[in-house]
């Protein structure tokens, strides 16, 4: 969230490219797969309310479930309440799974990120 809060720090949307660096392979699939299309995506007034936002507060990290299954890693959810820079104050789920294969074996990554007023609509 940091990194989203200051986009275009170091450099032009470096902060979108952190995101999607740290987004597994079926959530990069999600918005296109590729960086250039995330940040098209990134654009739309939901998700690009976190982008340059004036801030951010993340409420403590719940573990899901009992550490993951043999075929899927542990899960995560948090959520982030965020003003965007018009003072709309909007309320994301970020899902996290700890990837079990490698390259990326025991790191956390990006499994979706949802706008909490969206959610039901988005997951049906």
């Amino acid at each position: 969230m940091d990194s989203l809060a200051r986009n275009n720090f170091p450099e032009v949307d470096s902060g979108l490219a952190t995101c999607f660096a740290f987004s597994n392979d079926m959530c990069r699939a999600a918005v296109g797969a590729s960086l250039d299309e995330f940040v098209k995506f990134a654009r739309n007034p939901i998700f690009g309310s976190m982008v340059n936002c004036e801030s951010w507060r993340a409420e403590p990290v719940n573990l899901v479930g009992n550490g993951g299954t043999p075929t899927r890693g542990a899960m995560a959810t948090q959520l982030v309440h965020v003003v965007s820079l018009s003072g709309r104050t909007r309320t994301f789920i970020w899902t996290l799974q700890q990837e079990r294969r490698p390259p990326n074996a025991g790191s956390w990554l990006v499994w979706q990120c949802l706008a909490k007023d969206k959610a039901i609509e988005l997951t049906v």
